[in-house]
């Protein structure tokens, strides 16, 4: 038998929900249509919206471009050091298990994601980067914010302990979310969510939580985007197999948060065919189901992020575009879609699909923004000219 699973207790999530009050009724602040961007423009028609492409040679140049091209923070969990102050999120640039969950989280620190190789040191353009971001031009120039702290959402045994000392030694604060699996850390890093003091929504009303793929990349990327817009987290499944007790415990039977009176969750969402059989399948011994109150499968994944987004996001001003085939761009523009309120899309290096086209032609309007992500070898310079040509009008 199946159980609709409606409440959460986890000693580590509890203890944390105790120590923070209730906020007000937003997820995040709805900054989007305020943010000035500077990144090379496609086309930027007299009627229509503007199409921007944010690539480099590669994925770690990418991610800091992105950065770049905007102003970032303040993080609210930084209001207590002198001055205004940002965060980074850093991932492995390596592999994209632990980086899955982490829009939500780059949502409400209003952090950008940079990604660096596994190991005990920093990439040189990465370092300088984020020493370039804690002397104050973090992001634009001139912006006034200033990043003060760095957040690791990769393991020790991944980004290892050499690379904190290096950040120390900086002058950054550094903190780590991460789990003995992917799994686990799509866990942490949902708690962390709920407890970070940039969390601006309603903990009495609990937190949505979007199911995804942890073995794949693309379900759990676009769920990222739409968990930050809907009050939301990311709970990564272990393929089609089942979930993790760990993430299961999120949406456990035993009541509210101790010491609070929050429900844990409100909605369930299973995001692609094999969440939808990881939900079915359960957790523990013997399984306990788990039942979704949304189930968004598409023919594939381009069709299912398309769905989402329908699904999620009412009417967006702005609107990100990635590859499907390739993680680590997607990475970045998760992040950065959900710090813009934003649907992450996804597309082929050859040609934009059917699913993603359509919806772009539907939503899109005058004076709105798509930001295509990646260079040549992640989404082709004919794919960002053919989503241009969509509002030559």
């Amino acid at each position: 038998m199946s159980m609709n699973l409606r409440r959460v207790a986890t000693a580590a999530v509890a203890a944390g929900a105790m120590a923070v009050g209730v906020a007000g009724t937003a997820f995040a602040s709805d900054d989007a249509p305020s943010i000035e961007v500077d990144a090379p423009v496609v086309v930027s028609p007299v009627a229509g919206p503007t199409v921007y492409r944010i690539a480099d040679r590669d994925r770690i140049g990418t991610a800091i471009e992105a950065m770049q091209t905007r102003c970032w923070g303040p993080d609210a969990a930084n209001n207590q050091e002198a001055g205004a102050s940002g965060t980074i999120v850093l991932a492995s640039s390596e592999n994209f298990a632990d980086a899955l969950a982490a829009g939500p989280l780059a949502d409400v620190a209003n952090a950008p994601i940079l990604t660096t190789p596994n190991g005990d040191s920093l990439e040189p353009r990465v370092k300088a980067a984020i020493a370039a971001a804690h002397a104050g031009t973090f992001g634009k120039a001139r912006c006034g914010t200033k990043a003060n702290r760095v957040t690791i959402v990769s393991g020790e045994g991944v980004l290892r302990a050499g690379i904190v000392e290096e950040l120390n030694l900086m002058g950054l604060r550094v903190d780590r979310y991460s789990g003995a699996n992917r799994y686990q850390t799509s866990a942490v890093i949902a708690a962390a969510v709920w407890n970070h003091p940039g969390f601006q929504g309603n903990r009495n009303a609990g937190l949505d939580l979007f199911f995804a793929d942890g073995d794949d990349f693309p379900d759990a990327l676009t769920s990222g985007a739409a968990a930050a817009e809907h009050n939301g987290v990311v709970l990564l499944t272990m393929g089609a197999r089942g979930v993790d007790t760990s993430a299961a415990l999120l949406a456990s039977l035993n009541g509210p948060y101790s010491g609070t009176s929050a429900s844990a969750h409100r909605e369930i969402w299973a995001v692609g065919g094999n969440a939808a059989k990881a939900l079915a399948n359960g957790f523990g011994t013997p399984a306990n189901p788990i039942e979704p109150s949304n189930t968004v499968v598409g023919a594939d994944r381009y069709a299912t992020a398309a769905m989402l987004a329908g699904k999620v996001f009412g009417n967006p001003k702005d609107f990100v575009v990635a590859s499907g085939e390739n993680y680590p761009d997607g990475v970045v523009a998760g992040a950065y879609a959900a710090n813009l309120d934003a649907p992450l899309l996804l597309t082929t290096n050859g040609a934009v699909p059917t699913s993603t086209a359509d919806y772009l032609k539907a939503k899109v309007d005058n004076r709105e923004r798509v930001f295509v992500f990646g260079g040549p070898s992640s989404v082709s310079v004919q794919v960002s000219q053919d989503i241009a040509t969509y509002f030559n009008y």
